[in-house]
Formats: C-alpha cells, structure tokens, sequence
C-alpha cells in the first residue's frame, strides 16, 4: 500500500468508535447466528449497537433507537414494507443501509419507508425503496419524512407508486413533511398515474412527484429526478386525451426550500393516448406553489467503498468528480447534517471528532482510486463504526460529497 493507503487505514481505526455489541441476522439459522428476523435483533440490541443482516428476505420491521442495520458485504437483502424508524434523539445517530425494501404483494400497499419524530440524524445509505410490479389503488408516498431535524439519503433509489385503479394520481417517490433533508447521489422518479376507464367516464389521472417538500428544507447534491408518467387516454365517445406527467419536484407551504447542486430535475413524460386524441402535457420541472427554490454552483463529489469490511479485508475507496480537482477524505466517528453556505453543500460528519487526508487529484477521467487493507482491530475490539464523506476543490470552490458508514469488523 501507498502512504496515503497506510494514512487512510490509520484514521480508520483511530476515528472509529466502538459499538457495544453486534448482532447477525440470517434467515438460514447456524451457530453463529443470533436471530432469523431483524425485528428480533432491533428489540434485543442496546442503543449503539450494529445489526449485520446476510443475505435472505426478511420481514418489515420498526426501530426506536439509535442502531447501525448494515446488510453483510456483498449480501442481497430484501425487507418487507414498511420500514419504520422513530424517535432517534438529538445527540444520537441511526443508520440504514444496503437493503432493498419492497411491497409484499399478500399485504395491504403501504409506504416503503416512514421515518418520524426524529432530532437526531438519520442516514439511510446504498437502499433501494421499489413499490413493486403491483400497482396501488392509493398513491401512498414510498418514502415519508416527517418532523425530522437531520435526514441523509445516500445513494438511494426510489420509486413512487404507480396506480393500477383508476381516479388516482401517482404516488410521491419522497415526500417530507416538517423537516430538513439531505440528499446525495438519489435518483427519484414519481409513480405513473391511473388510465382513463373505459367505462363510468373517469379520466386519466397525472404522474406523481418525485419529491415533494411541505414546510421543510431539502438540499440536494448531484441527484435525479423524474416525474412520474402521466395516465393514459382513451377514446370514449369522443376523445380522452392523456394526463399531464408529473413534476420533478412540488413545492407546498410558505416555509419550503429546496437548494440544489449539480442535480438534474426533469418533468414526467405525459400519459399516451389513442389517435386521433392527444398525449398527456410534459410535467412541470418545479411545481411551485409557494417557498423557494435555489441553485448552488458547482460539482457533486462522489466516493464509494465496501460498507464492511473484517480484519485483512481489501477496501477500494473510490473517488470522482470534474477532472483534475483535488479531493480530501474525512472522517468522524460520528454523523449530523448540517448546511454549510460558505461551501453550497452538506456537512455529514461530526465537526468535533473531524479528521481529513488529502488524496490527490482527480485523474482525466475524474476518477481517482485508492486501495487499502484492513488492518488488525484492537484486542478485544469486535467491531468499529465510522463515517466518512468527501470533499472536493476546484474552481469553483470547495464542496461536500457523498459519504459512506463503514463497519470494521474481527474476521
């Protein structure tokens, strides 16, 4: 390994803090396994402690306390909606990250993720919140956020509800509701609206919002998004033409803001119909009713690496942005979610426990990778917790990226 590799393994281990204990979950029961469901685990584990979830589909589950939820690396986990998280405290963290949530399709339709009445920070990382190939008679958000002060999606994909009835507009693919919210590298698209029916004369209904912001604040750093299609026409004595697609992003409430970096918001396509009728209007890119909306200059930064790794494990940290500008990698033991204007971008790590290695610059291909080895924890360490993010300076300035919690753990 190079020195800047012997200098990121070293501020691994040295920012880490200690979780209390680890629990693993495997719906294939062995000896080495403390629980078949992540609920099970979630009502035994201690506030701090991780929950390492291996490959397997598990049924949903709610969390009230501050946890780390890590699938295994390289595990394919699939929960059940809803997940449901609640009442993290100011001064505490939660984490989510590497699961698919997705609709049963034996239970009633629901949200893919509701998280409420949080003051701490909430970061859900590398998930995928997909409603499923059914259909919904409602248009339930997939993912809500309500009344909460810090909220991190990473890497997340999600999908609003599309509508299988009929008089039923798409589905939001994130609404938040009285909160602030953080989003990195997302990618968002609203569910499609119904059809117009055949019969009873009922129209087609439009695609639903990608995001939509009720008194709250979301900055956004190198996302996408999409409004959902718009219902398709039909012809029913006489012409229906298709429904308006939805927009990228709804606005709502005198106090929303959104405040945007490098992302990309696109209205949704409108719904088809039959010739000689006509197709569904583009949707709006912002539907603003009301608040403000604000573009940051600059580029998003983007880092990825493994999210667990054991003793004598490789790690590539992977790192890219606009060619040639330098990137820094920090760390803290501990996250938050904090706008910072001097930089137009989102401080995720604890400010106090802060640790940075210059990297190096982008190459021409605004790439930049790092390899690294694990080194030995502690003795008597089973396993550390820590929280990285990017930084990056060009011309434009500095700028925050994404981040990554990482698990270390024994072999």
């Amino acid at each position: 390994m190079g020195k800047v590799s012997h200098r990121i393994v070293a501020a691994l281990l040295a920012t880490s803090l200690p979780a209390q204990a680890v629990w693993i979950v495997d719906d294939d029961p062995g000896p080495d396994v403390d629980f078949a469901a992540v609920q099970a685990a979630v009502d035994a584990a201690a506030a701090g402690d991780t929950i390492l979830v291996r490959s397997g589909e598990y049924p949903s589950f709610f969390a009230s306390k501050p946890l780390r939820i890590v699938a295994d690396r390289d595990a394919t986990v699939r929960i059940d909606a809803p997940v449901t998280v609640s009442n993290i405290d100011a001064g505490q963290s939660f984490v989510l990250q590497g699961f698919l949530v997705q609709q049963n399709d034996s239970l009633p339709m629901t949200h893919e993720i509701f998280v409420f009445t949080c003051s701490g920070a909430v970061r859900i990382e590398d998930c995928v919140f997909d409603p499923g190939p059914i259909g919904a008679v409602t248009n339930l958000d997939t993912v809500l956020v309500l009344d909460c002060a810090a909220i991190i999606l990473d890497r997340v994909e999600a999908d609003g509800q599309y509508a299988a009835g009929f008089g039923v507009a798409g589905g939001n693919a994130i609404a938040v509701d009285n909160s602030v919210l953080h989003l990195f590298d997302c990618r968002i698209d609203g569910g499609r609206g119904s059809p117009a029916a055949f019969s009873g004369g009922t129209p087609p209904f439009p695609g639903g919002a990608a995001l939509q912001i009720l008194d709250s604040t979301v900055f956004a750093h190198g996302t996408t998004a999409t409004g959902g299609i718009g219902g398709g026409g039909a012809m029913q004595f006489g012409c229906v033409d298709g429904a308006p697609g939805g927009p990228s992003a709804r606005l709502l409430g005198s106090s929303s803001t959104l405040q945007h970096l490098d992302s990309t918001w696109t209205g949704g396509p409108g719904g088809s119909s039959s010739p000689p009728c006509a197709s569904g209007a583009i949707g709006s890119v912002f539907e603003q009713f009301s608040g403000t909306i604000t573009s940051s200059n600059g580029s998003a930064y983007r880092m990825s690496t493994d999210r667990v790794a054991r003793e004598g494990q490789s790690m590539n940290f992977v790192f890219s942005g606009p060619p040639g500008n330098s990137v820094t990698l920090a760390l803290a033991a501990a996250p938050t979610a904090l706008f910072v204007p001097v930089i137009e971008s989102t401080l995720a790590l604890d400010p106090v426990s802060f640790t940075a290695i210059p990297l190096g610059l982008l190459d021409a291909t605004g790439t930049l990778v790092v390899p690294t080895v694990l080194s030995p924890l502690a003795p008597g360490t089973t396993v550390l917790t820590l929280h990285t993010q990017v930084f990056g300076l060009g011309v434009m300035g500095v700028h925050a990226g994404s981040g990554q919690t990482l698990t270390l753990l024994e072999p």
